[in-house]
């Protein structure tokens, strides 16, 4: 190979596109000694465009295992290599980025390369999107092995992470107790892993006492401990942490922030002071608009909830799939269907298919404004039904007193193997209801009974054999407390 070649080579290594091509470069390479192995940017490059073109990785240990290069240029490569593949950048599974990350970790093990705060944390991120927590704890008696998780508050951090992303709460504490100096991130994952797991006293508590120690918040700690608030329901608590945020913390209002005050006062029924907040917001994005509307529609407040998407519609952005859900919503509960039609067109005009969310909320807003017959064909239309699909379709064949309808549904959900709910059985007895169907009703029950014995209709029977006479004896309820409260739930409906 000439000078001239040599020359080339780097160039031909940047334009490379394919394993094939790659291992003809290495051969040339190795062949060549001016470019032997040792050779750094040839290293880096080799690695580089392996680990961006998804070899196997005994192709990737076999160049290691003869470069000539150092241990720390041998663990800066391998660090490029994990980062690359736990960042998920070609396009892979989720699941098989993060077993490829821990796959290259135990081989960068078995040829002496030993991993480090940068190697660990990019391995855990990987396998908590995939929530692999056995490998993890692999990962964990390594590091403790190393002296990592007592002194790296970056491997500390990442494997907090993955515990709490798992449900191991007790895992997190013991962690973070543990490290000597927690940062914010440390903190915040805390507070996180509280909250997922329901502790939402104890993530307030574990902000307050971080406050104490003169740490300052950011944007995403806010947004988590509003979270938990909003999910306690504790408006005096609430309000106070709003008031922290605005005298005690260096951080600006940024929108994510604002959006969590808002979902935590609408949550707390305090629709005042969340259209102060929304009113005061410098930025607004979709996200803000969809926890007005569905806000107000959660607090009943449903021609709020429109007036606010009439607004959207004129100076806020365009709808998504959640704005039109709490649309829908609204649009049932007020029996406003011409609105409910309106956003059917839209969604036909924007190419949104009617499935999942949006799906069951436009079958249901027909179901409940009259239009049985264009729920019908909403429920026809839908790609995939679940068992939200089958029961808004056979309560609002029931309340129509479509019985034979509501029972033709609900063989077809049963053959088409969807597990019916509480609410489904509440439907069919209310078909039987509506359409005095006596003897059917009885019969449904005594069979729903022997099938299904874990959603208890005896409350149902009751307020069947209530309606219509001759049913009073269809079941006994006992305890009387309990019978009373289903009651409740079906004179809800």
């Amino acid at each position: 190979m000439n000078s001239q070649e040599l020359l080339l080579l780097p160039h031909s290594l940047n334009s490379c596109t394919s394993i094939a091509h790659l291992k003809q470069l290495h051969a040339v390479a190795i062949k060549t000694p001016s470019l032997s192995l040792h050779n750094q940017f040839l290293f880096r490059k080799l690695i580089s465009l392996s680990s961006s073109s998804s070899p196997d990785l005994f192709y990737i240990r076999s160049i290691l295992l003869t470069s000539l290069a150092d241990a720390q240029f041998r663990l800066n490569l391998c660090n490029a290599f994990i980062h690359r593949i736990s960042a998920n950048s070609n396009g892979e599974s989720t699941n098989s980025t993060g077993l490829r990350a821990m796959e290259f970790l135990r081989e960068m093990l078995l040829i002496g390369v030993q991993p480090d705060g940068f190697t660990l944390p990019h391995v855990l991120k990987a396998l908590a999107r995939v929530q692999r927590i056995r490998e993890g704890q692999q990962i964990h008696a390594h590091s403790i092995k190393i002296g990592l998780v007592r002194f790296n508050v970056y491997v500390c951090n990442t494997l907090m992470r993955l515990y709490s992303v798992c449900g191991s709460i007790d895992a997190v504490q013991k962690l973070f107790g543990e490290y000597p100096h927690p940062d914010l991130v440390s903190w915040t994952t805390l507070i996180q892993a509280f909250t997922k797991a329901g502790l939402y006293r104890k993530a307030v508590g574990a902000f307050m006492e971080m406050c104490d120690l003169k740490l300052r918040a950011d944007g995403r700690t806010l947004v988590v401990v509003l979270s938990a608030c909003s999910n306690l329901g504790d408006l005096n608590l609430g309000r106070k942490m709003h008031s922290y945020i605005h005298h005690y913390i260096d951080v600006n209002v940024d929108v994510f922030v604002g959006n969590a005050l808002l979902d935590m006062y609408l949550k707390c029924d305090d629709s005042n002071s969340a259209y102060k907040v929304f009113d005061e917001m410098p930025v607004r994005n979709v996200v803000t608009w969809n926890a007005m509307i569905l806000g107000l529609a959660y607090q009943g407040r449903y021609k709020e909830a429109l007036d606010m998407f009439r607004r959207m519609q004129r100076t806020g952005p365009k709808p998504d799939e959640v704005t039109l859900v709490g649309v829908l919503n609204s649009c049932a509960n007020l029996g406003v269907l011409e609105l409910g039609r309106w956003v059917h067109a839209y969604m036909r005009r924007n190419y949104i298919l009617a499935d999942k969310f949006v799906g069951n909320a436009l079958l249901d807003m027909y179901a409940k404004c009259g239009g049985i017959d264009e729920a019908f064909r909403v429920f026809e239309s839908m790609k995939r039904r679940d068992v939200y699909s089958y029961t808004a379709m056979i309560v609002g064949l029931a309340l129509h007193g479509e019985a034979n309808w509501a029972f033709q549904v609900f063989s077809r959900m049963l053959r088409e193997g969807v597990e019916p709910n509480e609410v489904t059985f509440l439907g069919l007895l209310m078909a039987c209801s509506h359409s005095g169907l006596v003897s059917d009703g009885k019969k449904f029950s005594e069979g729903s009974r022997r099938d299904y014995p874990q959603h208890g209709n005896q409350a149902r029977c009751l307020r069947l054999g209530s309606s219509i006479r001759g049913l009073q004896d269809s079941w006994k309820c006992q305890p009387r407390g309990k019978c009373d409260a289903k009651v409740d739930e079906f004179r809800s409906c």
